[in-house]
């Protein structure tokens, strides 16, 4: 017969347990209720079972003895597994001279620890990686807190809980050492023809700050369109794959919190993972060269005198005509409008750049990289129908003549699989300087750095 402390001991015990679970339900994971003091799980058929429904959850938890608390691993979240010392000596040697990212960290309560990493690729469980050291991937599952250890009596126990520190993106070391491997590749490999120059790795928040700047969720019903953009800009500047899927996933939890995005996040790693491979066996994307900064070659572009003179703010009152070698047109004498005068530099800037490192007169450009020349030059982001407005009064379309005065002439029309708009330049070749024998800016057979539809 069981005293009264006894039953308040397990009663709390149990409740314990079962706040855990539901909250790891509601974070996303999928939870298994393991045999008390075991490992091994209390219902049949777990990998199928294993869910994040707070009823059934409750179910489990509240109709029973005390129960271990499992977490099941895939749907882009594996566990490395350390088993005590040897484990953890292992896994120093491992790391040794390379860059651990923070992420969510767990001991077990036998000496051992688990790391909890996010990774698109599909990871199969595997024991033994080095001594110790195991890995806890797709279909498997790891006991968490608060369970106890069958061998120890001890409790497990998170040192950085997943509800503070977020799982971080698998190192590609470590994703290369799963797989055996010198270089990594994956379900989302790069088609060889599609060579790249794996970009490092930068801080994933900062580069997904980047994206979300760079390509905004402004109503429901585009997100489809903005991702495509993204996905080609990320893959198209030679990030790996799985550092691209990470920043994506982080512009899509952004705009869903801001409304802007209706669909789950935890149904975001499956789409964007989707989205990327079908992206890169299309083989529209090119790929920026290796060592070339881009960017810094564009901010370095100076406009000619007369494109300066009606790009400023406060031009000069000299006749038209006799302002600089070239002759202004009296359509563009003076601007008023201060986004006039922006797009109509961004126009000059990005065609004399890509000018100098192209050989034929049909040169490409995107609503994005005008947008983000304006933003780099001004600190200002137009929205998307204000970029249409003014391609109207100055890009002439077929059967859409350019409304104030035609820069340029578009001859083919982007979509959404990568294909870039391309231009022939009309009044604006007029504005600009010959094009050079050997071009100040670096050239390559990639005709763009950031191939994605305007």
């Amino acid at each position: 017969m069981i005293s009264n402390g006894e039953c308040d001991d397990k009663c709390h015990s149990t409740r314990i347990a079962l706040d855990a679970a539901i909250e790891y339900a509601r974070a996303g994971f999928r939870v298994v209720p393991c045999h008390p003091r075991a490992k091994e799980p209390a219902i049949a058929g777990w990998q199928h079972r294993a869910t994040d429904d707070e009823r059934m959850v409750r179910h489990w938890f509240e109709n029973g003895p005390y129960r271990n608390v499992a977490l099941l691993m895939g749907g882009g979240v594996f566990a490395v597994d350390l088993d005590g010392d040897e484990g953890v000596e292992s896994w120093g040697r491992l790391v040794h001279g390379r860059k651990v990212p923070c992420t969510a960290t767990a001991a077990t309560g036998g000496g051992g620890w688990h790391y909890l990493f996010r990774t698109t690729q599909k990871i199969a469980p595997r024991v033994g990686v080095e001594t110790g050291v195991d890995i806890r991937g797709d279909g498997s599952i790891i006991v968490v807190a608060p369970s106890i250890h069958p061998e120890t009596g001890n409790a497990y126990r998170w040192v950085y809980h997943p509800g503070d520190v977020a799982i971080a993106l698998a190192p590609g070391w470590l994703l290369d050492r799963i797989h055996d491997r010198e270089a990594v590749t994956s379900d989302l490999v790069r088609p060889p023809a599609m060579p790249t120059h794996d970009r490092p790795c930068e801080d994933v928040d900062a580069l997904a700050a980047k994206v979300i700047d760079r390509f905004p969720v402004q109503r429901l019903h585009s997100r489809n369109a903005r991702m495509l953009r993204a996905t080609a800009f990320l893959i198209g500047q030679n990030y790996r794959l799985d550092v691209v899927a990470a920043a994506l996933e982080r512009w899509w939890l952004h705009f869903y919190v801001g409304g802007t995005i209706g669909t789950d996040p935890r149904e975001a790693p499956g789409m964007i993972g989707q989205t990327i491979e079908s992206m890169v066996k299309a083989g529209n994307i090119r790929l920026a060269s290796a060592g070339v900064d881009h960017e810094a070659a564009i901010r370095a572009v100076e406009l000619t005198p007369a494109l300066a003179q009606i790009v400023s703010s406060t031009p000069n009152v000299t006749p038209i005509g006799m302002g600089g070698e070239k002759p202004i047109p009296k359509e563009l004498h003076p601007l008023r409008s201060e986004n006039d005068r922006w797009f109509l530099e961004a126009l000059g800037v990005h065609f004399t750049y890509e000018r100098g490192r192209s050989e034929g007169d049909r040169l490409k450009a995107t609503n994005g990289q005008l947008r983000n020349i304006i933003r780099d030059r001004h600190s200002v982001v137009l929205n998307p129908n204000q970029m249409e407005r003014l391609k109207r009064r100055y890009i002439t379309r077929p059967g859409k003549p350019a409304e104030r005065w035609e820069a340029a002439v578009q001859v083919a029309t982007g979509d959404s699989s990568g294909k870039t708009c391309e231009f022939e330049l009309t009044g604006l070749l007029e504005l600009l300087d010959p094009r050079p024998t050997d071009a100040a800016v670096p050239s390559e057979e990639s005709p763009c750095p950031i191939s994605v539809a305007s």
